[in-house]
């Protein structure tokens, strides 16, 4: 059973969603479909501990991840 999708705002570094954007689209895939396995990956991965303290990326890093 699929369940729900939940439409969501949120403010993001206009440059950054531009690079991620046009990231995307070269690879094919749909923005909400990579955002959504991102974070994913960042909540299964990580421990609460260092969820919490993991230190904001540089936006050249966010970038180029």
């Amino acid at each position: 059973m699929k369940l729900p999708k939940l439409k969501v705002s949120m403010t993001i570094d206009e440059d950054i969603f531009a690079s991620f954007k046009t990231f995307c689209k070269e690879n094919g895939m749909k923005v909400s479909t990579k955002v959504e396995q991102l974070m994913k990956d960042n909540v299964k991965n990580a421990t609460l501990g260092q969820f919490l303290r993991a230190p904001a990326a540089s936006a050249d890093e966010r970038i180029r991840r």
